[in-house]
């Protein structure tokens, strides 16, 4: 393996750890402490556990050549199953903040929010079922039509295999798996961020101050949903050039490579910071570390002087 992709993926690794076992930590912490977990922040936690343990088993495939073809079998099914999970389940994760926070009069919409909970639970559904069909279908076939002509193999042995994107039967499959989801997050993240600016014209119409905190607190998070869009295109238009890129070469660029590795703990990072609770545990946790830092210091000192 390349030393730089090996650089990537190492740094991937400890970052995607850190950022969503932080996300798994704190909610599990306020489950087991007697707070109770609404829907959001279910599907939260369980895109973050998910996240978690892709890191783990495409960390185990890379920097462990010699496992076996049955281990490896397993981890590129596994791998791509958790892939396709938490991205289905960020996209139902948008249309529940989209349904939350948007104010729309339209008849349809007002529907929607009347039976959130009982479409987030059918959305989770088929979300998991196209994710578990996908690595059902589609990963075992490409993984053996890509071991059965091995001078026909781009990246084998690499976490790019597990993207499940390394055959051509794979792009039409990644592209009608992709529609669902991509469907999902575009609607409902332009709803959202339409409503918001709307809100927030009507707020300057009003006559407000610029300083005004309903208004800043808008325009934060259209700035957010604005990053979380152009990660998401960003990370649709590396997998879709990576496939195509196996017509005419047998590998992907760098820069690719980077996009499609740290896309997940980014995308886990900014939920940190425009999440309240996670933000704010966040703090806690920095100020506590700083604080420990602080009172360690002067006994080590009292210590060398004795």
């Amino acid at each position: 393996m390349d030393l730089a992709l090996q650089v990537v993926l190492l740094v991937q690794f400890f970052l995607g750890i850190t950022i969503n076992g932080f996300i798994v930590g704190v909610y599990l912490t306020q489950w087991i402490t007697g707070g109770s977990l609404n829907t959001i922040d279910t599907i939260l936690i369980f895109v973050a556990l998910m996240r978690f343990l892709w890191h783990w088993v495409i960390s185990l495939t890379s920097f462990i050549p010699d496992i076996g073809l049955p281990v490896y079998a397993t981890c590129f099914a596994m791998s791509s199953l958790l892939n396709w999970n938490s991205f289905g389940l960020v996209s139902v994760l948008c249309v529940g903040y989209c349904v939350k926070i948007s104010n729309y009069n339209n008849d349809v919409f007002v529907y929607i929010k009347l039976r959130i909970s009982r479409i987030l639970k059918w959305l989770i559904l088929a979300t998991l079922v196209i994710s578990l069909a996908y690595s059902v279908i589609s990963v075992p076939w490409d993984f053996v039509l890509s071991h059965q002509n091995n001078s026909d193999i781009w990246l084998v042995n690499s976490p790019l295999m597990l993207t499940g994107i390394s055959t051509d039967y794979s792009f039409a499959l990644f592209c009608l798996a992709f529609f669902f989801s991509g469907l999902m997050r575009l609607s409902s993240m332009t709803a959202l961020i339409h409503s918001l600016w709307r809100h927030t014209q009507h707020i300057q119409c009003s006559g407000a101050p610029i300083q005004n905190p309903h208004l800043k607190a808008h325009l934060r998070v259209i700035k957010v949903l604005i990053l979380f869009l152009s990660l998401y295109i960003m990370y649709f238009i590396s997998m879709l050039i990576g496939s195509l890129d196996r017509y005419k070469v047998k590998e992907m660029s760098i820069s690719y490579v980077i996009i499609l590795c740290f896309y997940p703990s980014v995308h886990s990072g900014v939920l940190i910071f425009s999440n309240k609770a996670l933000r704010k545990a966040c703090l806690v946790m920095y100020h506590g570390s700083i604080h420990c830092a602080k009172t360690r210091k002067p006994n080590t000192q009292i210590q060398n002087t004795v």
